[in-house]
């Protein structure tokens, strides 16, 4: 849904990822979480053809030294 490998793998056509436009959506919803969240802080993220990776980082609002 979220993309394509294309490319035979021979020399002359090596595999790459084509992404879908669902991409742009998932990027715009992605960017918005820092947004709506305060305590919540998207790291890294990387956009697979089939899902997504993500390092959240969670601030712990509730921890009291």
């Amino acid at each position: 849904m979220l993309g394509k490998v294309v490319g035979s793998g021979v020399l002359d056509t090596p595999p790459s990822v084509q992404l879908s436009e669902c991409r742009n959506i998932v990027e715009k919803h992605i960017a918005a979480i820092n947004a709506h969240y305060a305590h919540v802080e998207i790291h890294k993220y990387v956009i697979m053809p089939n899902h997504i990776h993500m390092l959240i980082f969670v601030e712990d609002r509730y921890y009291v030294k």
